[in-house]
Formats: C-alpha cells, sequence, structure tokens
C-alpha cells in the first residue's frame, strides 16, 4: 500500500478545518455577537421617553444620571410597564471645529450617525449646547408655540431662542438648552409617535 493512500476520517477533517477555519471562527463570532445582543436587548427595559444630548463633549456619568433621574421624575409610565424609564442618548459633535481640524473627522461621522437617528424619528426631546448650530444643521426643532419653521428660518437660525428653552437641574449645572422636534405633515400624530412627549416638555419646562 502506498503511503497516504487512505485517508482516515480524522485526517480529512483536519484538511477540511485547515481551508474552512476562518469561516468557522467567523460564524462562530456572528453566533456569540447575536447571543450577546438578544441578551442585552432582553434584559433591558423599554424607554418611555428618548431623549437626544448633542453637545461638544460627552455627559459624564453622574450627569447623565442626574438628567435620567430629573426627567423619570417629571415623566409618566406612557408603555404601561410599571416604571418610568428615561434614555438618554449622546451625540458628541462640536459644530465649532474647522474642516481642517483633527476632530473633524469625527464631528462628521457623528453627524451622520445623528441624522441617521433623526430619520428613524424615535427621539422628541433635545438637550442641545449649541441649540443654534444644531438647528442650521438639522432643521428639527419647532418654535415653542408649535409653529413649524420655514427653510428661511432654518438657514438664518435668527430665532432659535424661540424653538428652546434653557434648562438645567440638580447633578447637571451646564448651560443647555431643551426642545422639541417639529412633525411635518409626512410624521405621523405626535401623540402616536412620541406619547407623553408634550407632557413631559411642560412638567421640565413649565411651558405647554
Amino acid at each position: 500500500m502506498k503511503p497516504f493512500a487512505h485517508r482516515t476520517h480524522y485526517v480529512s477533517v483536519g484538511h477540511w478545518f485547515t481551508y474552512n477555519g476562518k469561516w468557522v471562527a467567523l460564524a462562530a463570532i456572528i453566533l456569540l455577537l447575536g447571543i450577546y445582543l438578544y441578551h442585552n436587548n432582553s434584559d433591558s427595559v423599554p424607554s418611555d421617553y428618548i431623549v437626544t444630548w448633542v453637545g461638544c463633549t460627552e455627559l459624564t456619568e453622574e450627569e447623565e444620571e442626574a438628567v435620567t433621574a430629573a426627567m423619570e421624575a417629571a415623566g409618566a409610565d406612557e408603555n404601561g410597564d410599571g416604571e418610568v424609564v428615561v434614555t438618554i442618548r449622546q451625540f458628541v459633535i462640536d459644530f465649532r471645529v474647522d474642516a481642517t481640524d483633527e476632530a473633524a473627522e469625527e464631528t462628521y461621522y457623528n453627524t451622520l450617525k445623528l441624522l441617521n437617528q433623526l430619520n428613524d424619528a424615535d427621539s422628541y426631546l433635545f438637550l442641545l449646547d449649541d441649540p443654534k448650530k444644531f438647528q442650521f444643521t438639522t432643521g428639527v426643532l419647532q418654535y415653542l408655540d408649535g409653529v413649524i419653521p420655514g427653510e428661511e428660518d432654518n438657514y438664518e437660525c435668527e430665532n432659535w431662542a424661540d424653538m428652546c428653552v434653557a434648562w438645567s437641574c440638580e447633578g447637571f449645572e451646564r448651560t443647555a438648552y431643551l426642545g422639541r422636534r417639529a412633525l411635518f405633515e409626512e410624521d405621523a400624530d405626535y401623540e402616536v409617535t412620541f406619547p407623553g412627549g408634550n407632557a413631559l416638555f411642560t412638567a421640565l419646562t413649565g411651558l405647554a
């Protein structure tokens, strides 16, 4: 018999892994990632409100906890699960960054992420440190009286102070502004898309 004329089962399996091992490893990584995401999502509590923070720096853990606690105390159990949950989504965007600045690439990337979330229409309230530049970039804020800004308002943004109100709470002492998303004709009714959004805004600011 010639050497290696008969390939055992173990040798065949070994050769198969030699040529296909990377795909097995990739499939294993995808499987583990799926398991992690499943458990992460199943363990999380559904949010009654999603509030978006857009600032030149990220909120500290203490600031985020303070903002969340203040808003949850003012909110209501909109989804009927027995508790009030506010989720803060953060986007670090420094609108002052020049195009040649080293931070410009990160600012551009985070701006795209923000615009993508706005398309998903899951956040009604915005906490901002630069509302004028935010409105110029996104055009999504409404006036405090509920009027939807025209395009000329967004280009100039001189009326940004009529679209938001200064807001802070214990543990969050930054100069920040709270505003509401404008809902255009193509958007669903805000009470359907963002239940309780206006009520939370009123509770936090005293404005109707």
